[in-house]
């Protein structure tokens, strides 16, 4: 599933968002939930922790846990690991012939 989300980054560059969900707090030793906001994530050079998304956090090696997600206006993957989660999205009217659902 990691393939889908490396090829939806590529694919989305100029259009792909972050919502942080949590993150990992470095003096509790701890992930922390976050009431992230959704912001432009912006193309950066691509490295096998961001795999070119700003605000992405990837462990790799198999410890990525990886959702399809689609809740209006928003259609993307959830990532989930050991220092945090996020959704990656693109708005729902930039993918052609997907229905908004609720």
């Amino acid at each position: 599933m990691l393939s889908k989300v490396k090829e939806f980054i590529r694919d989305n560059a100029d259009t792909l968002y972050i919502k942080r969900l949590s993150q990992y707090d470095p003096q509790g030793d701890v992930v922390v939930e976050e009431e992230g906001a959704w912001r432009m994530s912006l193309p950066m050079e691509d490295n096998r922790y961001n795999h070119g998304a700003s605000g992405a956090f990837f462990v790799g090696d198999g410890q990525d846990a990886v959702s399809e997600y689609a809740i209006a206006p928003w259609r993307g993957y959830k990532v989930e690991n050991s220092c945090g989660s996020f959704i990656l999205a693109v708005p729902m009217t930039l993918v052609e012939g997907l229905e908004a659902t609720a």
